[in-house]
């Protein structure tokens, strides 16, 4: 009862780094909620080019029509400095220029003759795409003349396959959670191990284990009683943060089987969480020690594990160096659960992997911890 006072007595002097954890999560998961991050939603947009057909037959004419009919085509002068201001501001992305002989090049299966100018956006690479489209095609055609050519390009190019994509998901709602909770990882690495750090190095300084040693209550005990003391804390943070996300992500997902799923990974990062902080204490007797080594595991995890930035933004090497990170496993289900419809062995297979390796990593912590705390324990 006495370690438990003590406990809370430390937790309470510290409420303030426990509340500002708590408050970022909320903050930053409210407002990628509404800025829309958490939409699925596509919109297409077309490109911008100026096409300028120095042919005039009927292939370039097709041509020209089929870009017009996939872009934006604005009507640039090309006098002066007008064209090359126009792709430098971007108010256009392609310039294509169909010199002449195009469409007679196009009838016999030769090279076309095209001229182009871009501004390198991402708008230019698709106007390029929708221009090399069309010449394959209408070279496939030849030899034939340019007349039949022009009119069955454009009849094939007009089949187009429509796509519907049907999900029974809340898409914007599991991105939302999946955003949620994989800040959370910060929030639990930070957050929580700095709470539990600070509350158990009390009782591991050198003048209270001395003080521990010539009294009735052994060393296994008071462990014994701080793991229980850490474990609540950790309850009562993680039943919070779960409380806190009815709010921001809604009850429909939470409670739903990707939402719970989610949960339940919550639940294993932070027994890891919990394990970790309690080596930390026992390896680390100086709190400028401790509070380092607690931003550098929170931040440096979350960063290369992909919570700050997408992991398709990550180079290769950063990649394969979070593979060694329980973080990386626990993000990696958090995007499984967004889109997971289907939750049989094939599909859950990843997930169940992804648990075993942070399980893992939380019993050799264990493991590493006991032996720490029994040669401590030895210690006089």
């Amino acid at each position: 009862m006495t370690t438990f006072k003590t406990y809370l007595r430390i937790v309470q002097k510290n409420i303030w780094i426990i509340i500002m954890y708590t408050v970022m999560l909320v903050l930053f998961s409210a407002v990628n909620s509404s800025t829309g991050r958490g939409q699925m939603d596509f919109a297409a947009t077309k490109p911008s080019t100026a096409v300028y057909d120095y042919d005039g037959s009927n292939l370039s004419n097709a041509l020209a029509d089929y870009v017009k009919e996939h872009t934006e085509t604005k009507e640039i002068p090309k006098d002066g400095d007008t064209l090359s201001d126009a792709l430098y501001y971007s108010d256009v992305d392609y310039v294509i220029y169909i010199e002449k002989g195009f469409g007679e090049k196009i009838a016999k299966g030769e090279d076309s003759e095209i001229e182009v100018k871009s501004n390198n956006s991402y708008g230019s690479y698709l106007s390029e795409t929708i221009v090399s489209r069309f010449v394959k095609v209408a070279k496939s055609f030849a030899p034939m003349s340019e007349t039949e050519i022009a009119s069955k390009t454009s009849a094939l190019l007009k089949n187009e396959t429509k796509v519907e994509l049907n999900t029974k998901l809340d898409t914007s709602g599991l991105s939302t959670a999946e955003f949620y909770y994989n800040f959370m990882n910060y929030s639990i690495l930070a957050g929580l191990v700095f709470a539990i750090s600070y509350a158990t190095i009390g009782f591991r300084r050198r003048m209270v284990k001395k003080r521990l040693n010539v009294s009735s209550t052994s060393y296994r005990k008071i462990n014994r009683d701080l793991m229980i003391c850490n474990s609540i804390l950790a309850i009562a943070m993680l039943t919070i943060y779960t409380i806190l996300g009815l709010f921001v992500i809604g009850p429909s997902v939470i409670f739903s089987t990707n939402g719970l799923l989610m949960v339940l990974n919550s639940i294993i990062l932070t027994i890891f969480a919990v394990s970790f902080a309690f080596l930390l204490t026992n390896l680390v007797e100086k709190n400028n020690a401790l509070l380092a080594i607690i931003n550098i595991v929170s931040i440096g995890s979350s960063f290369i594990c992909g919570v700050f930035v997408p992991m398709e933004w990550v180079p290769d090497f950063v990649v394969s160096l979070a593979h060694f990170l329980p973080s990386f496993y626990y993000i990696d289900n958090n995007r499984i659960f967004a889109t997971l419809e289907k939750f049989d062995g094939e599909h859950l297979g990843p997930v169940l992997f992804n648990f075993s390796i942070i399980i893992g990593a939380t019993i050799l912590l264990i493991i590493i911890n006991s032996i720490v705390s029994r040669k401590k324990g030895n210690e006089k």
